[in-house]
């Protein structure tokens, strides 16, 4: 019984001591994203892919302990990107993704170097993203609007203009996987203003290791997003 009681103060100490060396710092950032899908598309000779920027909005919350390691967390908005190219005579059509999810990272934080006001952080963990909404945009021949061209051998040749078109992408559910995981590291640079307050810059590595899409044929190619962010936020220790 002695035993038992002397455990749990011992706990119990340890559990105070490490709150006196805790902090927690909360903050927000805004930044720019830069997606590229991981998909074969060998089978589309006149078919590019094309990488797109897009946007994050994240909040931070750090739980720091003896100044050295944190536990990262937050959730945000982020956006996956991509567009699919025609070229050769189809030039000029395209179909673009818009893909916005909400994000949520759980990584482990070092302070690796730290002089004067700067600090230079690295982190390492996974993410939880779910597809949120999208939108799809591009340009598709229009067989109403056509025009003659005259070619080099003095043939004519039919034009079809393009036709624009912009709407909101209605997710399949025998298709479509709106939760996505996989692994993400990045680094940040952080800039004290005053005691409490610190401005920072950050850039993180997001890579995928779930299938956008469900198997819903045979031979199916995988669909894995490979995204970039480069970001500027503010935190506040608390």
């Amino acid at each position: 019984m002695v035993q038992k009681k002397f455990y749990l103060l011992l706990s119990g100490l340890c559990f105070c001591n490490l709150n006196l060396f805790a902090q927690i710092r909360i903050g927000v950032s805004l930044g720019g994203t830069h997606n590229h899908l991981v998909y074969d598309v060998t089978d589309s000779k006149l078919t590019q892919q094309k990488k797109i920027m897009g946007y994050s909005i994240q909040s931070h919350i750090k739980y720091e302990l003896f100044d050295v390691f944190s536990l990262h967390t937050g959730i945000g908005i982020f956006q996956k990107n991509y567009s699919f190219n025609r070229i050769g005579k189809y030039s000029g059509y395209y179909e673009q993704y818009n893909n916005t999810y909400l994000h949520m990272p759980v990584k482990i934080e070092a302070k690796v170097y730290e002089k004067y006001k700067f600090a230079v952080l690295i982190n390492t963990g996974i993410f939880i993203d779910y597809w949120a909404w999208a939108n799809i945009e591009g340009a598709i021949p229009n067989i109403f609007d056509t025009q003659d061209v005259l070619g080099n051998n003095g043939q004519v040749i039919q034009h079809l203009s393009p036709a624009y078109y912009s709407e909101k992408y209605t997710f399949n559910n025998q298709k479509d996987k709106r939760w996505e995981y996989g692994f993400e590291s990045g680094i940040e640079l952080d800039y004290l203003v005053i005691k409490k307050y610190c401005f920072f810059l950050g850039f993180d590595y997001l890579y995928s290791i779930s299938d956008q899409q469900k198997k819903y044929s045979i031979n199916q190619s995988s669909k894995k997003n490979i995204a970039i962010s480069l970001s500027l936020g503010y935190q506040m220790y608390f």
